[in-house]
C-alpha cells in the first residue's frame, strides 16, 4: 500500500512503507513528491572490484545515485536525488532487516528538504498559547516531554510536539504531534487525562542509581506510555515568543540569555539526538556526489538564529523536574 503524506504544505512524501510520520499529514495521492521511498527488487550491481567493500558492506555510484549493497540476503538500499526530488529504494528484504536503517534516512532526507525551504526541525518540546509558541530545547531524557505534556491544558496553553518542533526562519512554528513516550514519571494533568501517567514503582526506582545503572539490561523496570495527542488541544501553527532550555542548576529560576547563546545550546542538543550525520549512507552520498552536507548545517544554524532573534530567550535553572512547568508557566504570562 502506498501512502502519501503532506507536511503543512512545506514537503510531501510518498512511501512504500509505514513511516513515523504523523497521521494527521496523511493526505491523497501527491504528483510530484519531495521524497518518494519505494520497496523494489534492484537488480543493480557492478563487478566486485568497481564496488567500495567497507564494515560488511559495498558501495558504488550508479548513474546518479548511491547503491549499498550487503551482498548477502539481497539487502540493498539506494539514495539519489538529495539536490531535487529525492529517492530511497530498498529491497523488499532490507526493508524487513533494516527497517530502523530506512526510518532515519528518511526523517533526515525530511530535514534536508525542509532546510532547503527556510525550515528545520529542532529537538524539543514546544507548546503555544492564544498568541506565541514557547520552544522546549532539551538533551534527550532530561524532563522535555514531562515538562511539555504538564503544560498542555486544551484551553491556554496548547500542543504542537513533543519531540520535534518545526520552525521557520520568520519565526513561525508548526505542530508535528508524533507519538509520545512519558517515560518512567509520575505524570498529572486534570486538564488532558491522556497525558497522565501512574508510573509510582517505575518513578521511584528511578531516582535509585543501581537501578538505573540496570535499566539497559531490564527495561521493564521502567515502564513507559506511549501516548497519541489528542486532537482538541492541538494547535496548528504559533509565532514563536519564547525559547527556554532545559539546562541545570540549583537556583529554581528562569534566567534570561542572548538568543546566539540559545542557538549554540538548541543546536548542540538537536545534533546530539537528530544529527544530519547520523546515517552512513547519507554521508556516503554526500562524499562521493556533489551534495554538501556541511552546508546545510550550517543554513541550519542561519535558520535558527533568524528565527531566535526577536525571541525571548531563557535557560531553566533547576534540578527539580516539576519545577520546569511552573518556570515556564511564569513566562507564558509575560508574553
Amino acid at each position: 500500500m502506498t501512502n502519501y503524506y503532506s507536511i503543512h504544505g512545506l514537503v510531501s512524501v510518498q512511501s512504500d512503507i509505514d513511516l513515523s510520520i504523523p497521521t494527521q499529514f496523511s493526505t491523497d495521492a501527491v504528483a510530484d513528491p519531495d521524497i518518494t521511498v519505494t520497496v523494489e527488487p534492484l537488480p543493480v550491481d557492478v563487478p566486485r572490484h568497481a564496488k567500495k567493500q567497507r564494515d560488511g558492506y559495498a558501495v558504488w555510484k550508479h548513474d546518479d545515485a548511491l547503491v549499498i549493497d550487503y551482498e548477502v540476503l539481497n539487502l540493498k538500499l539506494l539514495v539519489g536525488g538529495l539536490d531535487g526530488s529525492v529517492r530511497i529504494s530498498c529491497t523488499e528484504q532490507f526493508a524487513k532487516r533494516r527497517m530502523n536503517h530506512v526510518g532515519v534516512l528518511v526523517k533526515l532526507a525530511l530535514q534536508l528538504k525542509l532546510i532547503d525551504q527556510g525550515y528545520c526541525f529542532i529537538h524539543a518540546g514546544c507548546i503555544a498559547t492564544e498568541d506565541s509558541a514557547i520552544v522546549i530545547p532539551a538533551l534527550g531524557s532530561t524532563g522535555k516531554t514531562y515538562t511539555t505534556l504538564s503544560l498542555v491544558d486544551g484551553n491556554t496553553r496548547f500542543y504542537l510536539s513533543d519531540d520535534l518542533a518545526l520552525i521557520g526562519r520568520d519565526g513561525s512554528v508548526y505542530s508535528y504531534p508524533t507519538s509520545a513516550n512519558t517515560g518512567p514519571y509520575v505524570l498529572e494533568n486534570k486538564a488532558v487525562p491522556e497525558f497522565e501517567s501512574n508510573a509510582r514503582i517505575s518513578d521511584r526506582l528511578a531516582a535509585v542509581p543501581v537501578v538505573s545503572l540496570l535499566y539497559e539490561l531490564f527495561p521493564w523496570l521502567y515502564p513507559s506510555k506511549r501516548i497519541e495527542p489528542p486532537q482538541r488541544v492541538i494547535k496548528e501553527t504559533a509565532s514563536l515568543g519564547a525559547v527556554c532550555l532545559i539546562t541545570n542548576g540549583t537556583q529554581n529560576d528562569a534566567a534570561p540569555i542572548s538568543s546566539d547563546e540559545a542557538t549554540r545550546r538548541t543546536l548542540i542538543q538537536h545534533f546530539d539526538t537528530h544529527g544530519l550525520f547520523q546515517n552512513f549512507a547519507l554521508n556516503y552520498y554526500s562524499y562521493l556526489f556533489d551534495y554538501d552536507l556541511t552546508a546545510r548545517t550550517t543554513e541550519l544554524r542561519s535558520i535558527l538564529s533568524t528565527a531566535f532573534t526577536e525571541a525571548q530567550c531563557y535557560e531553566l535553572r533547576s534540578n527539580d523536574l516539576q519545577q520546569y512547568p511552573e518556570l515556564i508557566k511564569q513566562i507564558c504570562t509575560d508574553l
